[in-house]
């Protein structure tokens, strides 16, 4: 009887299997000549790489006529290696492990990044002595040689302990050296072996615990990773740009439907145990932060990582061209995503590619930019000043028309953009109200000891080379705002423009006269064709994703030509004040 059932059981088993399949996604129609895309994992099935089996078993890679197939990571496996052996055709890898290892025809690149926090850690037991960092000197420490190794490496550098003085050995999985008192120290995962620790009876007081971060090493987790030579094949281009697509919806189905991703997870591996991998999903997942865009290589974290010397030497193995966003801007144009909200514009509308963005915020954001940005606007002041001093106004009268000059127009500009332009920049930099006070008091001391300033030939220079210079910048500035808040790519000249006139009309109100921005408009097409010259400069940028210079250009070209097209201006209006 108990056979009959058994018979009876398998007999159903098999009939709804295929049923099941199919709800779940998991068959899939396969092209029998398709070459699979070998995907090589950082390490062993687990939550780690949810989103890869949610994409696969939800029929997401098959959906965008993909076959793809997983190769298993662990101890000593280095996925770069495999990648450049050919036995993988993308790799799950570290940034300091890609770039140890890519070098001449073997070079690697980043085409995409799922983690953007860092997991990684070094235990040590405290019974070893270990407290600080300095103590690791003459210790054994526990690597898997996934790239962990050249991290410690450079902790002991940063800590001033040689790199000779301490032995780095292979380790086992699970932390299993640390907990047997076999190692003293191991590289461990916070999503993974760090907990398996903590489980295994050693109390967090036991330990000492050491971050990168503590060091100043930023650690770029779980990129996606090709050789650099097949880039050049367009057809694998596409088969790229189609497996972005799918495994950001992988990804994000993990993040809306823990449970089935965890379900997935443990058909991988039966064998895991599901509360270890329910804590691990919940770590990974919050190193992909649903405020940014999934997939996109942070260049501020790859700039710092540059910064750190000791970390990260560029040099003749191609450092920056270890990364590409090409990848990246074809999935966002070609496979479009609904539910990627931190991908979308906030303005509805693409302007610039993130590396020419990047480039932009970080010349818009230097001391040296700053600085020039700040003298245009005092600049500014300094004409206002004077004119206020013109009209007979006391003290208070010319630090608020000053004001109203050179802070006015960036304020209605701020007003209409809003989000991150709020509150006023001024208000938390000091330079600006108290730079404007400064020039106030240098155009009264002038105009007093200087009588009729204002029909001296010298101050009548001072005050149009001053008022050129600083509606020059402020113009440029202008647009570079527009650019960087990513309105669509009209609004950078009228920008420009506004930030020029903005000012100048409150200035004329607050002095009741006509202002002269409704009355002619010859300034603002200057202006305004600077807005469009620098949105022509930065769209060839978008074609040096490895460079800076057209940003740069950009700005010195556009500052010259702002000058250049008000001076002819003045000219053409006799407004050019003449020497002597």
């Amino acid at each position: 009887m108990t056979h009959s059932r058994s018979i009876v059981l398998k007999v159903l088993i098999g009939l709804l299997l295929p049923v099941t399949l199919l709800l779940t996604g998991e068959t899939r129609a396969k092209n029998p000549e398709q070459t699979p895309l070998r995907v090589q994992l950082q390490w062993k099935h687990q939550a780690q790489f949810s989103g890869l089996y949610v994409a696969n078993e939800r029929g997401y890679f098959n959906e965008y006529g993909l076959d793809v197939e997983y190769r298993l990571g662990g101890t000593g496996i280095n996925p770069i290696v495999e990648l450049q052996s050919g036995r993988a055709d993308v790799a799950v890898a570290w940034f300091k492990s890609a770039y140890e290892q890519s070098k001449g025809n073997k070079r690697v690149v980043n085409i995409a990044q799922v983690f953007s926090k860092s997991s990684l850690l070094l235990v040590c037991r405290t019974s070893a002595g270990i407290y600080s960092a300095s103590d690791l000197r003459g210790k054994s420490i526990g690597v898997w040689y996934l790239g962990g190794e050249y991290v410690i490496q450079d902790i002991l550098a940063r800590s001033g302990v040689p790199v000779e003085s301490v032995s780095i050995v292979r380790q086992r999985a699970d932390g299993v050296d640390l907990i047997d008192g076999t190692l003293p120290c191991v590289t461990a995962m916070e999503y993974n072996e760090y907990w398996k620790i903590i489980n295994s009876g050693l109390d967090h007081k036991q330990l000492t615990v050491f971050r990168p971060e503590q060091f100043g090493l930023p650690h770029i987790e779980d990129g996606i990773y090709v050789l650099a030579e097949r880039l050049r094949d367009p057809a694998f281009q596409n088969e790229l740009v189609k497996f972005l697509a799918a495994l950001r919806k992988g990804w994000a189905e993990t993040r809306n439907s823990p449970t089935l991703a965890l379900d997935i997870v443990g058909r991988m591996d039966p064998s895991l145990d599901p509360a270890h991998q329910r804590h691990m999903l919940e770590t990974v997942l919050a190193a992909i932060p649903e405020d940014k865009p999934f997939g996109l290589f942070n260049l501020e974290d790859y700039e710092s990582a540059l910064e750190n010397k000791d970390a990260v030497t560029a040099d003749s193995r191609g450092a920056a061209e270890i990364w590409t966003h090409h990848i990246w801007n074809r999935m966002v144009d070609e496979y479009p995503d609904e539910t990627d909200m931190a991908g979308k514009p906030r303005f509805g509308m693409k302007t610039f590619n993130n590396s020419t963005l990047h480039y932009l915020k970080s010349v818009f954001n230097s001391r040296t930019y700053g600085l020039a940005v700040l003298l245009a606007t005092l600049a500014f002041a300094l004409s206002a000043a004077f004119l206020a001093i013109d009209l007979g106004y006391g003290l208070w009268g010319r630090l608020v028309v000053a004001m109203a000059a050179a802070l006015g127009g960036g304020s209605i500009r701020d007003l209409l953009i809003g989000g991150d332009r709020l509150p006023f920049y001024f208000m938390s930099q000091w330079e600006y109200p108290v730079g404007i006070f400064i020039m106030v008091v240098l155009a009264t001391v002038i105009s007093k000891r200087i009588r009729s300033a204002s029909d001296h030939s010298g101050v009548a220079s001072m005050r149009y080379w001053s008022e050129n210079i600083g509606n020059s910048a402020i113009a440029v500035n202008g647009a570079f705002v527009a650019v960087l808040a990513q309105l669509p790519w009209y609004w950078a000249p009228f920008c420009a423009a506004l930030s020029v006139t903005g000012g100048g009309l409150l200035m004329d109100i607050m002095t009741n006269r006509e202002p002269s921005a409704l009355t002619g408009l010859e300034v603002e097409e200057s202006v305004f064709i600077v807005g469009l010259f620098l949105l022509l400069v930065l769209a060839v940028a978008d074609s040096f994703e490895h460079s800076a210079a057209p940003v740069y250009f950009a700005t010195c070209a556009g500052l010259f030509l702002s000058i250049l097209l008000l001076h002819v201006h003045a000219i053409s209006k006799s407004q050019f004040p003449a020497s002597g």
